[in-house]
């Protein structure tokens, strides 16, 4: 049997999460059903038994694989992980190309906050030179970025969140110590956790996937609505595969404006964490007012605000003419009073 493999790392939070994304895989590749094998790496103790028993179950009703290891990493203190959404696992792909087993050559790797909503065949066929990875374009970074990382101009920097990594050809080239040496000694410069580590390595050894297999949230948001990228931007959304919420906001925490909010959930009722819902409390905190409102409401910001200055310009309108006419009506009784004095 020639599988496909996929990696994915998480812990237990995400687990729902991570089902979802089978699903999405599972329910938009049907005819590859079968032949997908699952590699999941986590932190000791960090998934449970019930976990894991939940997903083996859920990927054998498709007729798919999956398999479990755990990784003790006691010797590396991860840099920059003071921000409320991201967690050590963000540094585990680093070190689990090293741990798939030997008769797996390339792997494709997905973060959780992902939806495949399209065909994805293409991407267990790559053929690969001198690269090591293909991925897609990030969001386009300052010049710092380049400084910071001592990567020339004339390169791109790329997003990690999907990945299809040559493993023969990691492991060849000894590309884990080589992370472990590059974390340990810029551990003060590393802001973006694992991309900012293989962007710096691996900067000119790097095939360029296509933006379809990789749309970010802010894409969705308005970013890029001008530029050179932006044909690329919208000929992708015209064919989507794979859809990233990447950032702090999750469909899973509130209410996004967001074309594909709601497929999370469509794929969620079809696994064993159906019943799931929102946190009120979390979504209420997630925001500053009044904008926690309007998501709880599910109005868009951008239309809310249009709405409020509209509503503040007639208001504002309404009040100079009404003023107006207060002191017309002032001027006009003064006139009075001095024609009866007189």
């Amino acid at each position: 049997m020639v599988y496909r493999h996929i990696l994915l790392t998480f812990n237990d939070e995400y687990t729902k999460h991570a089902c979802v994304l089978l699903a999405s895989l599972f329910e938009s590749n049907k005819g590859l059903n079968g032949s997908f094998f699952i590699h999941v790496r986590c932190f000791k103790s960090q998934i449970s038994s019930e976990s894991q028993n939940t997903l083996s179950r859920f990927c054998s009703s498709y007729n798919n694989r999956i398999e479990f290891k755990e990784l003790e990493i006691n010797d590396i203190e991860f840099p920059n992980l003071e921000q409320v959404y991201q967690t050590r696992e963000a540094y585990l792909r680093l070190f689990s190309f090293d741990n798939m087993p030997n008769d797996v050559d390339t792997i494709l790797y997905l973060d959780v906050d992902i939806l495949i909503v399209g065909d994805i065949s293409e991407l267990f066929s790559l053929k690969f030179g001198n690269e090591v990875l293909a991925a897609v374009d990030d969001l386009p970074q300052p010049t710092e970025v380049y400084r910071r990382l001592s990567i020339p101009v004339e390169y791109t920097y790329f997003n990690s969140g999907v990945m299809v990594v040559d493993v023969s050809k990691w492991r060849k080239e000894g590309l884990l110590r080589k992370v472990t040496e590059y974390i340990r000694e810029n551990h003060h410069t590393i802001i973006a956790h694992d991309q900012d580590v293989l962007n710096a390595l691996l900067y000119n050894r790097r095939k360029v996937l296509d933006q379809k297999y990789n749309l970010l949230t802010p894409y969705f948001e308005g970013y890029n609505k001008t530029g050179s990228g932006l044909e690329k931007v919208n000929t992708a959304k015209r064919n989507p595969r794979i859809i990233h919420f990447a950032g702090p906001i999750k469909p899973w925490d509130t209410w996004m404006n967001h074309p594909y909010w709601q497929l999370y959930w469509n794929h969620l009722k079809h696994t064993p964490y159906k019943n799931y819902r929102i946190s009120i409390r979390k979504e209420w905190n997630l925001r500053p007012w009044p904008f926690n409102l309007m998501n709880l409401l599910h109005v868009n910001r951008s239309e809310m605000l249009w709405k409020i200055a509209i509503y503040t310009s007639e208001a504002t309108l309404l009040v100079k003419r009404k003023i107006k006419k207060i002191h017309s009506d002032v001027l006009w009784k003064h006139k009075e009073l001095n024609q009866q004095n007189w």
